[in-house]
């Protein structure tokens, strides 16, 4: 696993610093960018030097310009970055997957249909993508022991489609990796957006 921190004001200096130290102390892979926006060398240096963060590894040097500008230079150099590293939506996840509904979820009632369930009792279908990024597989158990609940799974990648949170909690909380609207329609709504609305009637 690698994680990456995006500094680039004094006080992110100053919150990555207990970061930085815990994943020295673990040994967990740290790429820390600069972003250097309003950059002045001597004034970014005193931090990094006096509260002892490791230098860089990369410096975007964005500099001083209108908020609009500084933002879209960030986030296109932030996006070269990730995509020189590798597995930081390098590939696009695009077109048609399956997912595999589980049973006693909202989704499930949502897509219900007899012949969409395999003898498993999972509830197959197939969902529209168009997206870079992915959940993190390695927070999975531990925000399942929180409640969430993983309604939806890609079987062949073993990614995370659907979330939901229990309806004693949110009376219908869901999100969805793949995007509906692509597979809906004024008078053909898609199942989701369907029960959604239906929540909202009640």
């Amino acid at each position: 696993m690698k994680i990456v921190s995006i500094v680039g004001a004094r006080p992110q200096f100053i919150k990555v610093k207990p970061l930085t130290d815990e994943f020295k102390k673990k040994r967990i892979n740290h790429l820390l960018v600069h972003t250097g926006q309003h950059y002045d060398y001597e004034m970014s240096k005193i931090f990094f030097d006096e509260l002892n963060i490791p230098e860089p590894d990369y410096n975007l040097e964005v500099g001083s310009h209108s908020q609009g500008k500084q933002t879209a230079l960030m986030l296109e150099r932030i996006e070269k970055v990730l995509l020189k590293e590798k597995k930081y939506g390098g590939t696009m996840r695009l077109g048609d997957y399956l997912c595999k509904i589980k049973p006693k979820t909202i989704s499930f009632k949502a897509y219900f249909d007899k012949n969409l369930i395999k003898k498993d009792g999972f509830l197959y279908v197939f969902e529209r993508h168009r997206h870079r990024y992915e959940f993190n597989n390695e927070f999975r158990e531990i925000l399942e022991k929180k409640g969430l609940i993983m309604a939806g799974i890609n079987p062949e990648r073993d990614l995370v489609e659907i979330i939901e949170l229990p309806r004693k909690i949110h009376p219908f909380f869901v999100a969805t990796q793949f995007h509906p609207e692509f597979k809906s329609r004024p008078l053909i709504p898609h199942p989701l957006f369907r029960e959604f609305i239906r929540s909202c009637l009640k």
